[in-house]
């Protein structure tokens, strides 16, 4: 994967009026893409019209780009419902206001290529089948009519079957979908949307602060371990995008047992989590975790975004409820290989791409299950690339030195030891050496992952969230070494001196489990 031709540059080319003089083009590119985006709203919730306005007006969407449709108020619809109330007027409307042009059932001209969805929009169509008996078969695919609402709408245009899906033509592709010449009906739809209005107001501020200042951050990379069978092409994804994050210079930790990465392990100032295959939002990630403005996180699993008005209720909603502004699930069971490939998509985003673009590009197949949630015009790399007219936040400075010195050493962490450890000591900060640790220990060279940890402990400050995660990869790696004596030892230091409850229980567990289990009395 790589980027073919820049966000920027591509949208110059497709605009044609470089030399004309007359504003930067930022803003041109912007205008451009405001005019060829609709915003859907519930004109019977007052909160979603409320929404509508504030979206439009830090968009600069055009007034006549927003459409009100008196939709019920539920998340869960009827498929003659969404017929009736949803996509039959939406169809109406895009004809009506000269967006589309139709030859009968088919959509052969469209000036729209964005929809955003408002929180009140209903978000899924429920099954017309009832569950299949015992003695029945059905084709996994082809019987089944359920649906999310916006992956309906991404192919409206395009006449899709009621039951299973279509494939997706922007699937794997390096343009930008207002240059990429796709069918004309096809619609890249994403939603804002989540348990209150508030938050919805949230993600946007924050995707619009994130594209002036950078999205700098951690990486976090939850794995399962799966080394082979059909499964294992999820760990791919989370292994190419650990990859593709570590060779732009994003510090990565990564969690690569079968579980997840549990509680009390502490996530700061994360950029990106992608994890799998959890079914509700646990573990580090269960409400502790601590997002950056404009981060991206998403746990594949199949009912990850059933709901997203409850905010407990699968990944999608309770990751947007610890900060993050971007993430994506299913509504109903997809089957894993027809979900959003992490992998395409962090590759598409560091691109350059916006978030419609980056996740259609990674979704092979649209009439089918699938949410991605997050403003779509909102590109959170833009400033990597110079594309941004604000220079980075004091905050993000260390970031932006460890970014540096990536990519001075061709992307490879491990080739930048040398620079990251003398960068650690000029900040002083704890963060280039525990990036370098964990890349060590992905490379399988452990010792050297050790000694890194230890010298990044005496950066941490005790106390801190950070110097308990870098006490825990201490006490992991040590035992990885068979070293079980001294992972014990650490382990019962590092409970004498926690004083968070969470980071206390979590190390005694820990060293629980390290204790020798007592030998069972024999039977009489």
């Amino acid at each position: 994967m790589g980027c073919k031709l820049s966000w920027l540059k591509t949208i110059s080319i497709w605009l044609a009026w470089a030399g004309a003089g007359l504003l930067p083009a930022r803003i041109q590119a912007e205008e451009s893409l405001a005019a060829v985006t609709v915003v859907v709203h519930n004109s019977l919730d007052a909160a979603s019209i409320s929404l509508a306005e504030f979206y439009a007006e830090k968009r600069q969407i055009p007034p006549e780009n927003r459409i009100g449709l008196p939709l019920p108020l539920e998340e869960t619809i009827s498929r003659e419902t969404f017929q009736e109330k949803l996509a039959g007027p939406f169809r109406e409307e895009m004809v009506r206001r000269g967006f589309w042009q139709v030859k009968g059932s088919e959509t052969v001209l469209s000036r729209i290529r964005y929809v955003v969805l408002l929180r009140g929009v209903p978000l899924k169509i429920r099954p017309t089948l009832p569950p299949p008996k015992p003695e029945e078969k059905r084709d996994p695919i082809r019987d089944r009519d359920e649906a999310s609402v916006d992956s309906e709408l991404a192919a409206l245009g395009m006449n899709p079957p009621v039951n299973g899906f279509v494939a997706n033509p922007y699937y794997r592709r390096f343009t930008p979908a207002i240059d990429a010449g796709l069918p004309a009906g096809q619609l890249l739809v994403t939603r804002l949307d989540g348990p209150d209005d508030i938050l919805v107001r949230s993600m946007i501020q924050d995707s619009l602060l994130a594209e002036k200042r950078g999205l700098w951050g951690w990486g976090y990379l939850d794995l399962r371990g799966i080394n082979s069978g059909p499964y294992k092409e999820g760990d791919d994804w989370l292994n190419e995008a650990a990859r593709q994050l570590r060779r732009k210079g994003v510090p990565v930790i990564t969690e690569r047992t079968g579980s997840i990465l549990p509680q009390g392990f502490p996530v700061t100032q994360a950029a990106v989590y992608y994890g799998w295959y959890a079914g509700a939002a646990s573990g580090a990630l269960g409400g502790t975790a601590r997002f950056q403005p404009g981060a991206i996180a998403v746990h594949i699993h199949s009912y990850s975004a059933a709901s997203l008005r409850n905010p407990a209720a699968g990944w999608t909603a309770p990751l947007l409820v610890q900060g993050a502004a971007v993430s994506a699930g299913n509504v109903y069971e997809p089957y894993l290989s027809t979900t959003l490939h992490l992998d395409v998509f962090q590759d598409r985003l560091m691109c350059g791409m916006n978030v419609a673009d980056a996740a259609y590009m990674a979704t092979p197949v649209l009439s089918w299950m699938s949410v991605v949630v997050g403003d779509p015009l909102y590109r959170p790399y833009l400033a990597w690339n110079g594309d941004s007219p604000d220079e980075p936040a004091p905050a993000a400075v260390p970031w932006v030195r460890y970014r540096d010195i990536v990519l001075q050493s061709q992307g490879d962490v491990l080739l930048a030891g040398l620079a990251l450890k003398r960068l650690a000591r000029d900040l002083p900060a704890s963060m280039p050496l525990e990036s370098l640790a964990n890349a060590q220990r992905d490379a399988g060279e452990l010792r050297p992952a050790l000694a890194s940890l230890e010298q990044a402990q005496t950066l941490a400050a005790p106390g801190s969230p950070e110097y308990l995660r870098i006490v825990i990869e201490r006490i992991w790696l040590l035992r990885s070494l068979q070293q079980k004596s001294a992972a014990l030892a650490l382990a019962t230091r590092a409970i004498s001196e926690e004083k968070s409850p969470a980071g206390l229980q979590f190390l005694q567990q820990l060293a629980e489990s390290m204790l020798p289990k007592p030998t069972p009395s024999p039977s009489p």
